[in-house]
């Protein structure tokens, strides 16, 4: 697991510990050895010490963006679903509009084929 070099001030180490869901001996050995890169994200995040998140806050269960918009986990969650469907309804779209220029151009090379046909025939005097 990649560590993170400088200890962080928890405090209060069986708070960080119950905050992190481990024992207050893995608080004193991320204290004393470095702590891992995602403990020590989320505790910067939630200290609000992380300028990647500026004005960004948890609250009554959801995401609070500083527009003031927000989203719940379900929303969250989806975000990927939704990115996915619209790369495959986008990826069908361009398949389907490749299929339909295809069938335009037999469709204009058949009228010009029966259009040439036409002036054969009457150059030719079979009309």
């Amino acid at each position: 697991m990649d560590r993170v070099s400088g200890p962080i001030d928890f405090r209060d180490t069986q708070a960080a510990a119950d905050y992190f869901g481990v024992t207050p001996r893995t608080i004193s050995n991320w204290i004393r050895y470095g702590v891992p890169e995602i403990p020590k994200r989320l505790w910067l995040l939630r200290t609000g010490q992380d300028s990647n998140w500026k004005g960004i806050r948890f609250g009554d269960g959801e995401l609070w963006l500083p527009d003031g918009t927000h989203q719940n986990v379900n929303q969250i969650l989806m975000g990927p679903y939704w990115v996915r469907q619209s790369i495959t309804e986008t990826q069908r779209c361009t398949n389907l509009e490749a299929r339909l220029r295809q069938a335009q151009a037999v469709t204009v090379a058949s009228n010009e084929c029966a259009s040439f046909d036409k002036i054969a025939r009457k150059v030719a005097g079979y009309t």
